[in-house]
């Protein structure tokens, strides 16, 4: 009888933090299971699509037999730089190692730092008990030694005041990228039997206080001064001893200047000074938005619509706006959000079937002359609308595209961010104005808008075809559907399901 492949399970201790995030997602794109562990429950929007979440403490042992179970390996990315977070770093490792013990684990890596043992810092010295602790544990432990996170250096360099530029005097730096780290991290975790004991990684360059000042200066636009400050202090001082760098090993792929451009995965920083994206298919848009009576797709009435139409600045060039007589009764609940009554939408309103009729006719001629179509959230807006064109026996939009949605594209390209992936809140990131949410014609807009931003952001990640881009949003929708499913499965109803399907459902 045949079996299925086993597919190796990494247990990832400080999941949801920095390191432990990218480590998460290194293991997932390469077929593995992972399961991130952290001492509070994990939200939804903090979640990593396609990764499971356990809950456990490493100090007190709390649900952490339950959180190892069935894992091939166990990945230590904790962290603890002050205060009682340092305790997880000296005290952890014994609770861990009989936990694993116990749940039959034998294989463990912790993410270390380099020349951790030869500073004088209450930090490194908490980190440095945390590799003897695990040393003389029972375990089969591997410790990966990493110059600084490219973030960690763009801070330091950061600590100046008004968002001016910090060089620290004397100090050099080998600057590596988080999910460089990672990557060896995972490659460690699938050894079998650790043949080295102790690994060292390093950014591909060295690069002195000076370089890096003046990098990260112009990653800001290139405002303000560069201030002179000391190294002062253990942990900064010890920048400056050689110390933190490898410079025989280069195996890092990103290099600190790739970074500030903004690629996934990095700071990101927009520049007021470049104000064009090189993504082409954001330099015209069409933009589409509905106010609708409820949130069912199958049942709610469109009430009012927008497609309007930008150019490469964001200018509206073009723009209809709908107000529709839905033929049913628009409750409270709905007119509180949008402003429209029942009694407003049936003396003004359009008759339902011909305003339906226009809109698709106008979404459908604007695909055909290639202009991507903007929708925040576009899987509801379209999905509506593709039940009301077959309520009224009108063809729908078949296959419509290409199609952009941000609420898609901002939570792939910035998955670590916390908080609301609403409109309003990703207007307010992204730095756009959205003054009358609700209203179909400045959601759209604001969309739009919201668009142009994150391609702006993000130009290595989306300087792509507008098909391309409409491609990869499908894989990327599907991904975010199973996060969401697992979550709530896992938290509120085990039987719980959603789709994936994208832009119509």
């Amino acid at each position: 009888m045949r079996t299925e492949p086993h597919i190796p399970l990494i247990v990832v201790l400080g999941g949801t933090g920095r390191a432990g995030r990218a480590v998460v997602v290194e293991a997932l794109a390469r077929g593995v299971r992972v399961r991130g562990v952290s001492r509070s429950s994990v939200a939804m929007d903090a979640s990593i699509p396609g990764a499971e979440y356990a809950t456990a403490d490493i100090v007190s042992g709390v649900g952490l037999i339950e959180a190892l179970t069935g894992a091939d390996a166990i990945i230590d990315a904790t962290d603890g730089v002050i205060g009682r977070a340092q305790e997880t770093l000296v005290r952890g490792p014994r609770v861990v190692a009989a936990a694993a013990r116990v749940a039959r684990v034998r294989r463990l890596v912790l993410l270390s730092i380099i020349g951790v043992d030869r500073g004088v810092s209450g930090y490194y010295t908490a980190k440095t008990a945390q590799e003897h602790a695990y040393r003389d544990s029972r375990l089969d432990v591997s410790i990966v030694r990493a110059t600084q996170f490219h973030d960690f250096v763009d801070r330091l360099f950061g600590l100046a005041p008004f968002g001016w530029t910090t060089e620290l005097r004397g100090t050099t730096f080998q600057p590596i990228a988080v999910r460089d780290v990672a990557a060896r991290l995972v490659d460690e975790a699938l050894v079998p039997s650790g043949r080295e004991r102790l690994h060292t990684i390093a950014g591909p360059e060295v690069l002195s206080s000076r370089v890096i000042a003046s990098l990260r200066r112009s990653a800001h636009g290139g405002r303000g001064p560069i201030i002179a400050l000391p190294a002062a202090g253990a942990i900064l001082g010890f920048f400056s001893t050689g110390l933190n760098l490898a410079p025989e090993l280069t195996s890092g792929t990103e290099t600190f200047a790739e970074w500030l451009t903004g690629d996934v995965g990095g700071p990101a920083y927009s520049d007021p000074v470049t104000t064009t994206t090189t993504a082409t298919w954001a330099s015209t848009l069409a933009v589409f938005d509905l106010e609708t009576t409820g949130i069912d797709v199958e049942t709610t009435r469109i009430v009012t619509a927008t497609l309007a139409v930008l150019d490469a600045d964001g200018v509206v060039v073009d723009r209809t706006d709908w107000l529709v007589d839905p033929g049913i009764v628009i409750p409270d609940g709905a007119a509180e959000i949008h402003g429209i009554t029942t009694e407003h939408a049936r003396i003004y309103g359009r008759v339902a079937s011909e305003a339906i009729a226009e809109i698709v006719a106008a979404i459908r001629s604007q695909l055909a002359g290639g202009i991507p179509l903007v929708a925040y959230n576009a899987a509801y807006d379209l999905s509506v609308l593709d039940r009301e064109a077959r309520r009224y026996g009108i063809p729908p939009l078949v296959s419509p595209g290409p199609v952009v949605d941000p609420l898609v594209i901002d939570k792939a390209v910035d998955t670590y961010r916390k908080g609301k992936r609403t409109l309003t809140a990703a207007a307010e990131h992204y730095g756009v104005v959205l003054d009358n949410a609700h209203d179909a014609g400045a959601d759209a807009i604001a969309a739009g808008h919201v668009a142009q931003a994150i391609a702006r952001r993000y130009p290595h990640a989306l300087t792509i075809t507008a098909e391309e881009l409409h491609a990869r949003q499908v894989d990327w929708c599907q991904a975010q559907a199973e996060s969401f499913q697992s979550y709530m499965r896992r938290t509120k109803d085990p039987e719980f399901t959603t789709s994936g399907a994208w832009p119509v459902r």
